[in-house]
């Protein structure tokens, strides 16, 4: 640069063809810089899918690990499944996953008391000794004096019945 600048006070090199190599300069530089932005974005990007990839796979079905809010987990098949501080997060084996995947699984089926799937009802636990009637979207909640295990079909759908007619007469007192 200090040659070009040399030979621009000799007049050797023309003034505008000086401007434009400068120019040219100052952008190869700012070209430069962003491809180092955007190499450090891939790698990034790369570090996350590394981090996203599955650790292994149970029944045919990815297992991936993550940290979350509460802690972490690892996910199978939609389910989240919080790791234990006796497990370690860092080194967590096959066996350990399978058997936290499997302990999940059953304490899915322990919550469930009846599954009529043919109505599309079922009874559910819920927190503090008490019981949820389930019907898709709808959900019924039922208090601790009621024997759930007990329940029929019919006495689940009044109870969702019941839970109908309350919302329809709300409605119609807001009008």
């Amino acid at each position: 640069k200090d040659s070009l600048e040399k030979a621009l006070k000799a007049g050797l090199v023309n003034t505008e063809l000086f401007n434009n190599l400068a120019l040219v300069n100052e952008r190869a530089g700012d070209v430069i810089e962003a491809l180092g932005w955007y190499e450090k974005a891939v790698e990034l990007i790369k570090e996350k899918q590394k981090a996203d990839a599955p650790i292994f796979n149970y029944n045919q079905l990815p297992v991936t690990k993550g940290e979350g809010r509460f802690g972490p987990y690892i996910k199978w098949s939609g389910l989240f499944i919080n790791v234990n501080k006796k497990y370690d997060f860092d080194n967590l084996t096959e066996n350990d996953s399978t058997t936290l995947i499997e302990e999940k699984i059953q304490k899915e089926k322990d919550n469930i008391i009846h599954d009529w799937s043919e109505a599309g009802v079922r009874v559910e636990k819920a927190r503090w000794g008490r019981h949820h009637i389930i019907k898709g979207k709808q959900k019924v909640e039922i208090g601790k004096d009621i024997d759930a295990k007990k329940l029929t079909l019919s006495d689940a759908e009044k109870y969702l019945g019941s839970i109908k007619d309350k919302k329809k007469k709300k409605s119609s007192k807001k009008k």
